[in-house]
């Protein structure tokens, strides 16, 4: 009985790497090592192990079987071994802009609910969501957008941030004054020995927030104390001095 001793071959894993885009990574190639090589009308099927899809690193081996011309498995005549590749998928990198709004007061919260993807892309499927808390202003004003950026969701609505590296620019939100028109309108009566007050008054442009009302001041014009009104025979110019919502 003549015994040989297996051929000891090793197998090099080379190394893989790609920006995240939602797909697996794997071993592509293998080279043998300081010359190692099979014996003449011998062939070898590699199968590649391990893959990343997410941000992160991980060993690739590969399992080979070994047939000779016939096709008959003579990989026990081999003492195989492998080194391990490395599989490094990167963060995906995009520029993520909050918007600024601007918007004339109407009672409600405003918020500055969209965000732009300024450079780079979103994977298929994927999408920019809104925090829960959201930043927002009622009264006239400007409050500084959200501080921290948006999650990233895949299709099935999980979290998948960790897999971007994403410079945010925050907005903001700008609540300016809701402009409106006073005039006040002329009055006249017949003399009964009592005041005639000026009290008339037309909302010629813009309109009130619903459920708002208007307290007007009318003072004779030229002076800033004092209500405008008139008892005796005669005509009395009367300003607008002030209101209140």
């Amino acid at each position: 009985l003549i015994e040989t001793n297996p051929i000891e071959i090793t197998l090099i894993v080379s190394d893989e790497s790609k920006e995240y885009d939602g797909t697996p990574l794997t071993a592509q190639s293998y080279e043998f090592k300081n010359g190692d090589e099979l014996l003449s009308g011998h062939n070898d099927e590699v199968n590649f192990t391990g893959s990343q899809t997410e941000f992160g690193t991980i060993k690739a081996g590969l399992d080979v079987i070994i047939t000779d011309e016939e096709g008959t498995d003579v990989t026990k005549k081999y003492a195989v071994k492998v080194e391990l590749g490395v599989l490094t998928v990167y963060q995906r990198q995009i520029t993520v802009v909050q918007e600024h709004v601007e918007r004339e007061y109407d009672g409600k919260m405003q918020y500055a609910d969209e965000y732009n993807v300024t450079s780079g892309e979103l994977c298929a499927g994927h999408k920019l969501v809104l925090p829960e808390k959201k930043t927002g202003r009622i009264n006239v004003g400007t409050t500084p957008g959200d501080e921290n950026p948006p999650v990233v969701a895949d299709v099935a609505g999980a979290d998948v941030s960790k897999n971007y590296r994403i410079s945010y620019t925050p907005g903001s939100v700008t609540v300016t004054k809701r402009e409106i028109t006073l005039v006040p309108l002329s009055d006249e009566k017949i003399y009964d020995g009592t005041p005639l007050v000026a009290q008339k008054y037309e909302l010629s442009s813009g309109s009130l927030v619903e459920g708002h009302k208007l307290e007007v001041k009318f003072s004779e014009k030229g002076k800033t104390d004092g209500e405008a009104s008139l008892t005796d025979v005669g005509e009395l110019t009367f300003v607008i001095s002030g209101f209140a919502v």
